[in-house]
């Protein structure tokens, strides 16, 4: 049976399905709830607001209830969503208000698309609960240069529209010289990210290593074998059948290591540690794979993992 057939025969909206249909008009506060479940799973899962128009989606919340509309995505979008914003932002605003000390975390981060965006988080003691809260108070996009001035005034905009900037008694952020200017200007405590400084810690550790044969060299033949198997199509493929043939039940690929993230180079160099046998037997096998590590190089990767 084609592919497409047999899909026809499977989706629920087109088979002959005794349907149970409710009765009775659906109230307001129904409504709203189906609105809400809708934002919150995009929100969640992050989905696109498109989903709603998507015509699986629409044959699920119809077999689930077929009294509910299905809100268009510009319904969503320009009335339902900022109507919950508003909404969520107020529930916000009263936790805020109650809180007697806040501190700030921020950090600016690229989109896919090269745009710019900053975030601020307030963390504070909720004053009933006694407990510590965190909630994100914007994702900002930034559109002007990265500087110090700038993006103090961004903070400052922020904090003064939550009405909380004289309750922060300290704000979080990275080494880097504008964010650490744009906290200064603001007269507020700065504090390094403790991450942040782990990771630069580790990083110029390994660049210190010896470079005739130490970790530094082996990370950066590492990183080589790792992006071949990433842009190998063939090479990840066989890699792959060799981990069948050689009875391997769990199929594991290779991790690539980021440079911000320092505990991503020594999952690294473990996986490569765990593939040894198979990514030794199919770089043979193929002409332009890097040069595998050998026994020494192998014996310093796992006295270090």
């Amino acid at each position: 049976m084609p592919k497409n057939n047999m899909f026809l025969t499977l989706n629920p909206c087109i088979k002959q399905f005794k349907h149970v249909f409710r009765f009775g008009t659906v109230s307001d506060h129904q409504i709203n709830e189906f609105h809400e479940a809708i934002v919150w799973m995009i929100a969640e899962d992050l989905q696109p607001l498109s989903i709603v128009e998507n015509s699986g989606f629409r044959c699920m919340i119809k077999l689930l209830d077929s009294r509910y509309e299905i809100p268009s995505r510009r319904t969503l979008g320009r009335t339902i969503i900022p109507q919950i914003m508003e909404k969520v932002k107020g529930n916000v605003q009263v936790l805020l208000n109650a809180a007697s000390y806040i501190a700030i975390t921020t950090d600016i981060w690229t989109s896919m698309n090269t745009d710019s965006f900053m975030t601020l988080t307030a963390h504070f003691v909720d004053s009933i609960l006694l407990k510590l809260k965190t909630v994100v108070l914007c994702t900002k996009k930034l559109e002007s240069n990265h500087t110090g001035v700038y993006h103090s005034q961004v903070m400052k905009k922020e904090l003064t529209d939550w009405n909380i900037l004289s309750k922060i008694v300290a704000i979080v952020t990275d080494g880097g010289a504008n964010i650490k200017l744009a906290v200064r200007l603001l007269d507020i405590p700065q504090i390094p990210c403790t991450a942040h400084k782990l990771n630069l810690i580790v990083q110029q550790s390994l660049e210190l290593t010896d470079d005739t044969g130490g970790l530094k060299i082996i990370s950066k033949k590492c990183r080589n074998l790792v992006g071949f198997f990433k842009r190998s199509e063939v090479g990840n493929r066989i890699l792959i059948e060799k981990q069948n043939q050689l009875g391997i039940t769990q199929i594991l690929k290779v991790k690539q290591d980021v440079r911000t993230r320092w505990n991503s180079t020594l999952l690294m160099l473990e996986r490569l540690v765990q593939l040894k046998e198979p990514l030794s037997i199919v770089i043979i096998s193929l002409i332009e794979a890097p040069t595998f590590l050998d026994h020494e190089e192998l014996k310093i990767i796992e006295v270090y993992y």
